[in-house]
């Protein structure tokens, strides 16, 4: 549990660095990230998207930290479990969209929010 929540609270920075738009040695956040992914076997609008969904599901696995923490600790916050168990689905139906329509548009770092979704990119190829 301790070590689940230390990468949860490792994946937060990045993120937050990335919302803010920030440069490691020159280059963006966003192309290092994109970068990070290179090994996946997925397109490059879709690593792309991976990144602009990062903040969204960074927040999904916090909130699934809570959850967890509270379910170990608390006793009687049935109602708390019940909230988050039916968030976390929204918030991946979120990161979905993001990856394939690039919507909801706030949801998505400021400077990526021009970036195609995969499934504009895709229509434009044809």
């Amino acid at each position: 549990m301790v070590l689940f929540t230390l990468l949860v609270a490792g994946s937060v920075w990045p993120n937050v660095l990335l919302w803010r738009d920030r440069s490691i040695r020159g280059v963006p956040l966003a192309d290092v990230m994109e970068m990070g992914s290179l090994a996946l076997p997925i397109g490059t609008r879709t690593r792309r998207g991976l990144v602009r969904a990062g903040p969204v599901m960074c927040a999904g696995m916090g909130l699934l930290t809570v959850a967890l923490w509270v379910f170990e600790f608390v006793s009687g916050v049935d109602n708390f479990l019940v909230l988050i168990s039916l968030s976390l689905p929204v918030l991946a139906l979120c990161a979905i969209s993001i990856v394939v329509f690039n919507r909801p548009r706030m949801l998505v770092p400021p400077h990526l929010r021009e970036d195609l979704g995969a499934w504009a990119v895709k229509r434009q190829e044809r």
